[in-house]
């Protein structure tokens, strides 16, 4: 195939035919509440060797599932990594529709590595530390912030602060000196919650301060559970309360990651690919770039609407938020976050983490920052002669975008 511009194609007639056939075929899916998924497309399905992966993979589930499963199979928690001696009954709290056990405990949760691989972190899952790295590298590490000013909604205090990272610093100071980070997840307070198994499901709008403390550690100040002025405040003094207070950040924070960031960002780059097969004709040099990188999209998020956001998928079994109430917050992060904001140098800067000196080392900085030098005046990209692109680099409007957004 000859790549060309529109106004360089030798056969005209046969681009816009090719155009109006994937036009056909790429529409936007409108039973998905709005998640600009595409309509099932039949050219693209897994690979042998995924498919290999994926028997491996369901095995290895399934081999774990049914010794948990096992009335006569019992094991208490072992050293990380290492094999669990018997003890207390892996079914403890009973099974799921699905077939998955309730997990009731950190050691029955522990005793369920048996042919699953055990986490890396398990050893520090209750660190402090640990806790705060999440924030920077975990699975939703693009929403801390520095806090440029105190929040009324969450009054937290010199002293919380100083019991939290000792004596010699100050809200103030640390906020001045751009020290102080907070995670702001109130966007999820009153979404309807599910349940599982006719037990209610919690996630809550958490709001939590972090520090990058005087010796250069960063560490957690103070949770709050609610947005709502007067809810308590928890800080790492308060023992067990703190670690429940933990867990509701990363319940929140899991919530925000599935919903937002994974689902969401499934969902704009099917976007991109069913508006580039509408609007760029297969030799386009653009989609000749651009669609490599779609690879498995539609086939992944063809499984996604059943497996997934479907009725009885992992968001009904496993996310906190009802499945409707998720894939509503996916949409409302897709409709209230503009595309150039998304740019990884435009992101950092608007969260105040693109300052090396100031802000925690963070895995995404470190591999965003490079990028910014062509982009950060926001220039356009030019011709080889310096002027900017002209629209003749356009195939022909679609007369119809498709159903859907």
């Amino acid at each position: 195939m000859n790549l060309s511009l529109p106004h360089d194609d030798a056969a005209p007639e046969a681009r816009r035919a090719a155009l109006a056939a994937d036009r056909e075929v790429w529409r936007f899916d409108p039973t998905q509440r709005g998640l600009p998924l595409a309509a099932k497309v039949d050219s693209e399905s897994y690979s042998m060797a995924f498919g290999l992966r994926y028997v491996e993979t369901s095995t290895m589930l399934a081999a774990t599932r049914a010794a948990a499963l096992d009335p006569g199979w019992a094991r208490a928690p072992g050293p990380p990594g290492g094999a669990a001696a018997p003890g207390r009954p892996a079914q403890e709290g009973g099974v799921t529709r699905a077939g998955m056990v309730s997990v009731r405990s950190i050691d029955h949760y522990d005793a369920l590595f048996d042919t699953l691989p055990s986490p890396a972190y398990r050893a520090w899952a209750q660190d402090d530390g640990f806790f705060a790295w999440q924030r920077l590298a975990g699975c939703n590490a693009t929403h801390i912030r520095r806090q440029r000013e105190a929040d009324p909604r969450f009054p937290v205090t010199d002293a919380q602060l100083r019991a939290a990272v000792g004596e010699g610093d100050s809200l103030d100071r640390a906020r001045a000196e751009g020290r102080l980070f907070a995670l702001d997840l109130s966007a999820l307070h009153g979404i309807p919650q599910g349940a599982t198994q006719g037990r209610a499901r919690y996630s809550s709008g958490v709001l939590a301060l972090f520090v990058r403390a005087l010796d250069g550690s960063f560490r957690p100040v103070a949770i709050q559970g609610s947005p709502v002025a007067g809810s308590p405040i928890v800080t790492p003094a308060d023992g067990e309360r703190w670690r429940h207070a933990k867990l509701d950040v990363q319940v929140a924070d899991s919530v925000w990651a599935g919903a937002v960031m994974h689902l969401g960002f499934h969902s704009l780059s099917a976007a991109f690919q069913v508006c580039a097969a509408r609007e760029l004709a297969p030799n386009h040099p653009l989609r000749r770039l651009l669609w490599p990188h779609f690879e498995m999209t539609t086939a992944a998020n063809e499984t996604m609407k059943d497996a997934v956001i479907g009725p009885g998928g992992f968001f009904d079994e496993l996310m906190a938020p009802t499945r409707e109430a998720a894939v509503d917050l996916a949409v409302r992060g897709l409709r209230e976050r503009p595309l150039g904001d998304r740019a990884p140098w435009r992101d950092l800067a608007l969260r105040g983490a693109d300052d090396a000196v100031r802000c925690p080392s963070t895995p995404t900085a470190t591999t965003a920052c490079p990028w910014r030098g062509p982009f950060a005046a926001g220039s356009r990209p030019t011709s080889g002669s310096g002027t900017a692109t002209t629209p003749t680099s356009r195939e022909t409007p679609s007369s119809s975008p498709g159903t859907g957004p």
